[in-house]
């Protein structure tokens, strides 16, 4: 009887291990969202303005997007990997919790995905996440006159 007691209690340590280590990490990503505004311009004084986006939904991609004809936005109906959202606050700060891998990630802009950085590959800007990452920047240039 002690044999068996040991046995199943040796068994479900062992299972119980094997899932801890098994387990995928999740990493905090956090990162800040930003509308420039303004005219960036050496003729001109320059007048841009950084203004944190408020309530802003952020779309994080796993994996590389490919930017079609590098336009600013994608339809989100056209990423096909998975995603995941969170708001920003009233600094335009948001976070994530994220398994290590490739991540691209968006403003959601009714029904697009915003993003106007690229890896000069055809590909939107993307980030590899590898431990907890604070330096996410998402800029939104669409007021900005050059």
């Amino acid at each position: 009887m002690r044999i068996k007691t040991f046995y199943i209690i040796l068994v479900s340590l062992i299972i119980f291990l094997v899932f801890k280590f098994l387990k995928t990490p999740l990493y905090d990503v956090s990162g800040k969202a930003i509308i420039l505004r303004g005219i960036q311009n050496k003729m001109y004084e320059d007048t841009s303005k950084i203004i944190p986006i408020s309530g802003a939904k952020i779309l994080s991609v796993q994996g590389k997007v490919f930017a079609n004809q590098r336009k600013q936005s994608i339809p989100i109906s056209e990423i096909k990997s998975p995603k995941k959202s969170s708001l920003t606050n009233n600094e335009g700060i948001f976070k994530f919790k994220l398994p290590k891998g490739e991540y691209t990630f968006f403003i959601l802009i009714e029904d697009q995905a915003y993003l106007n950085s690229f890896d000069g590959k055809d590909y939107f800007s993307s980030k590899l996440i590898e431990s907890d990452t604070n330096n996410i920047i998402i800029i939104d240039t669409r007021g900005v006159l050059y």
